[in-house]
């Protein structure tokens, strides 16, 4: 998987965790949920994800996209530079997401 060039902080990765309540079978359950926001992939990901990457902040958006308007966090939703990423890979059966391709 790609790893950026620089540490890596919390919040270079946006991903959301919230606890869901839900009623099944007439049992009252809270489930806890997350979700991360993906892109496009770039040219780094792509050969591992054709489909997408996780959207991956520079610290310098940080702010606009915590307090930005909504049209404005969108636009930083994009790949990620490749060229500020590497690859490390390790283990035996690395996960392969190329859907029979």
């Amino acid at each position: 998987m790609g790893l950026l060039k620089r540490n890596i902080s919390p919040y270079d990765c946006i991903l959301f965790r919230s606890a869901v309540q839900s009623n099944y079978g007439g049992e009252h359950r809270e489930l806890i949920t997350s979700s991360m926001i993906t892109t496009t992939p770039n040219e780094l990901v792509l050969d591992t994800h054709p489909d997408r990457m996780p959207a991956i902040l520079h610290p310098e958006d940080y702010e606009e996209w915590l307090t930005g308007q909504p049209e404005a966090a969108f636009e930083l939703i994009r790949p990620f530079p490749a060229e500020e990423m590497v690859i490390h890979q390790s283990g035996e059966g690395l996960k392969s997401d190329r859907g029979g391709l």
